[in-house]
C-alpha cells in the first residue's frame, strides 16, 4: 500500500457522508450522517469546514486513553458530544490490537474480531443509534482511522435501515481507498506507525471487503442478521422508525 505523503497534517483522510445508499425503504439522505477518522486532531481550518455542515453532535468511539488528548478545535463549534468507547485497549476486546503489525492477521480474522466485539458492545452501539435517531440535524461519528469502530457502527446503522448488503460492503470498501491518507495522518500523530511497520502490516491496517463480509455473515448465521443482533440487545422499534424517518428519503 502506498502512503499518501501529500495529505496535509490536520486534514481528515476518511471523511464521508452515508447518503445515497439504497435501502428497502428508499435512499439515505445526503449530508446528514457523516463518518470520519480522528476529528480531535484536525486543525482550525478543518474544524471550520466541518462546522459549515451544521453538525449538531459528535459521537466519539475512541477509548479513555485516546480521549485524554481532548476534543480539539471542533469543540469550539459543536457543543454536543457523546463518547462511546467501543474498544478498551487495556481490556479483553482490545487484546487483538497487539497484532496490528502482524502480517498473518487476515481479513477473515478481522471480520471475526468485529463480530466478537459487537457481541460485547451492541448496547453501546444502540446508544449511538438512539442519539442519531433523536437528532434532526447532521451528526458525525468517528474513531482513530474511521475504519474499524466507525465501520462497525456504520454497518449497524445501515443494517437497521435495511440497506442492501452490497451497499454496506461498498461503503466499508471506501475506507480502503482512503487508507493511504489515513496512514499518513497516523504516521504524523503516532510514532509507532512507521512506514516500515505499515508496509509489513496485516488486515488491521486495511479495510478489505472480506472483513466486513465475514462480520455480516457471522451475524446472519448466529443471530439472523446484524439488525436482529442489535434488537436482541435492546434496540427499540421506536428508534428504528425514527431512524427511517430522519435518514431515508422517498419512503
Amino acid at each position: 500500500m502506498l502512503i499518501d505523503k501529500s495529505h496535509p497534517e490536520g486534514k481528515l483522510g476518511n471523511f464521508r457522508h452515508l447518503g445515497g445508499i439504497l435501502t428497502d425503504h428508499g435512499v439515505t439522505r445526503e449530508n446528514l450522517s457523516f463518518r470520519a477518522d480522528d476529528i480531535s486532531s484536525i486543525d482550525d481550518e478543518e474544524a471550520e469546514r466541518l462546522a459549515s455542515l451544521e453538525l449538531s453532535l459528535v459521537i466519539d468511539f475512541r477509548d479513555l486513553n485516546e480521549t485524554k488528548t481532548g476534543r480539539g478545535p471542533i469543540a469550539n463549534h459543536v457543543e454536543d458530544y457523546l463518547n462511546l468507547p467501543l474498544i478498551e485497549s487495556s481490556g479483553k476486546s482490545g487484546q487483538v490490537l497487539h497484532k496490528i503489525f502482524d502480517d498473518s492477521f487476515s481479513a477473515e480474522d478481522l471480520g471475526r474480531w468485529y463480530f466478537h466485539l459487537m457481541s460485547q458492545v451492541a448496547p453501546m452501539v444502540n446508544q449511538g443509534l438512539e442519539a442519531i435517531a433523536e437528532s434532526n440535524r447532521p451528526v458525525v461519528f468517528h474513531c482513530a482511522a474511521g475504519k474499524d469502530r466507525t465501520g462497525i457502527f456504520a454497518a449497524s446503522m445501515l443494517s437497521v435501515l435495511d440497506a442492501k448488503k452490497d451497499q454496506i460492503l461498498d461503503d466499508f470498501s471506501k475506507s480502503q481507498e482512503n487508507m493511504p491518507k489515513v496512514l499518513n495522518r497516523l504516521m504524523r500523530l503516532q510514532p509507532m506507525f512507521s512506514e516500515e511497520a505499515i508496509m509489513g502490516a496485516g488486515a488491521l491496517l486495511r479495510a478489505d471487503r472480506e472483513a466486513m463480509q465475514t462480520f455480516l455473515e457471522l451475524a446472519e448465521n448466529e443471530h439472523g442478521g446484524l439488525k436482529s443482533m442489535l434488537v436482541d440487545s435492546g434496540l427499540s422499534s421506536k428508534t428504528i422508525e425514527k431512524l427511517r424517518t430522519t435518514q431515508i428519503q422517498n419512503q
